[in-house]
């Protein structure tokens, strides 16, 4: 009977295995095949957790003789207006002075490569200055393949956001789901709870809890962090009187969007174009980033976005180039919450932690797995 026993172990153990990979396959592929859809639905998460905040804050304290869900409803509506009206503003105020200096740099597209040129040939000439040796070294280390391989990889980022932005023909539905997500959020929270096994509800609502600070955190603190680098970029450019100031702090606040990379993108593209006005100009404003970058991480971004990713920057970067090779821009921007999201799955269902902690004010002490699952209602 020993033996029997052993081969029925080992046979369930197999036929378990199988299953779950091939549950994993097809969840895997019906994902793939709905891509779009998941992308849009992604994107309207970032819109949600982006106005949540203040919709919560002005449910906060209930107006007399108005019901809660119609206060909800009130104030959603009055937050969509308030961004739909920003835009507007936004486009007005911004539109004329950014297609004029957009028509300067198409009108000045062949100055600026004689500038470029210019700038290369008097590195050259500096690079001729050099003692063999060093130069013996530099071209050993192939320089120009790294460069022509960092722009092509550049240009198929930017050619797969483009394809999965054509893709999104029901893009106009971002802000209405994203509307229902904001007024109804509780509902659906309690929703998709109730969607688990009883006993694992109280689990379900932990993770869940999770993955709202995560979100939160995450998308507040990259938009107020764009935000900045856009206006610090904008101010310093104009004190140095760089021309198309505008353009290039509308494109330093769109690129810090991506941890790491977008900064390090950005501040190469500004530098090199202040490095060919001036070298002198060049060298202060790469001293300035600097300083800004080293100010932003060991300050601003933890205020803001805290240390709720827990995940180590090779990682982030890692994460970083997959996102972009399947999504391109949209994956860069999403893949460090989504890889922090999968990380907690991984430690509840794979890992089993023993003890369950949720951040906020009631992350003091851990939350022990009660007798009686418990779907509780509380703020998203």
């Amino acid at each position: 009977m020993e033996p029997k026993s052993r081969v029925e172990s080992t046979f369930q153990l197999i036929w378990g295995v199988g299953v779950r990979l091939i549950l994993l396959f097809v969840a895997v592929y019906f994902l793939w095949r709905v891509r779009s859809v998941v992308v849009a639905i992604l994107l309207s998460a970032v819109l949600t957790y982006a106005v949540l905040p203040l919709v919560d804050f002005l449910c906060t304290y209930q107006v007399r003789g108005m019901r809660r869900k119609t206060q909800r409803f009130v104030a959603t509506t009055l937050v969509f207006v308030l961004l739909v009206s920003l835009a507007i503003m936004f486009s007005v105020v911004f539109l004329t002075p950014f297609k004029a200096e957009l028509s300067a740099v198409k009108g000045n597209m062949q100055e600026l490569g004689d500038q470029i040129k210019s700038t290369l040939a008097s590195g050259k000439q500096w690079y001729s200055t050099l003692p063999p040796d060093v130069q013996r070294f530099a071209e050993a280390q192939q320089f120009k393949d790294v460069v022509d391989r960092f722009v092509n990889w550049g240009g198929g980022v930017l050619g797969t956001t483009v394809d999965w932005l054509t893709r999104l023909h029901y893009i106009i539905l971002i802000p209405v789901l994203a509307f229902y997500f904001t007024l109804d959020s509780r509902t659906l929270k309690r929703e998709f709870v109730a969607l688990a096994p009883r006993r694992a509800r109280r689990k379900a609502f932990a993770i869940l809890r999770q993955i709202n600070c995560i979100m939160r955190s995450y998308v507040v603190g990259q938009i107020i962090l764009c935000v900045i680098a856009g206006v610090v970029v904008w101010v310093l450019l104009s004190l140095a009187h760089m021309r198309y100031a505008l353009i290039l702090s509308v494109f330093a606040g769109i690129a810090r969007a991506v941890p790491i990379i977008g900064p390090i993108v950005s501040g190469f593209v500004i530098v090199l174009l202040a490095t060919i006005k001036s070298p002198v100009l060049g060298f202060d404003i790469f001293v300035v980033f600097a300083l800004l970058h080293f100010v932003e991480s060991k300050f601003i971004m933890p205020k803001l976005i805290g240390h709720r990713m827990e995940l180590h920057p090779a990682l982030i970067i890692i994460v970083l180039l997959i996102g972009a090779e399947f999504f391109g821009i949209l994956g860069m921007f999403l893949a460090a919450p989504v890889a922090s999201i999968v990380r907690i799955l991984v430690r509840y269902y794979v890992i089993r932690p023993k003890e369950l902690r949720v951040w906020g004010p009631s992350s003091a002490a851990p939350m022990p797995e009660p007798p009686e699952p418990l779907v509780r209602t509380e703020k998203p």
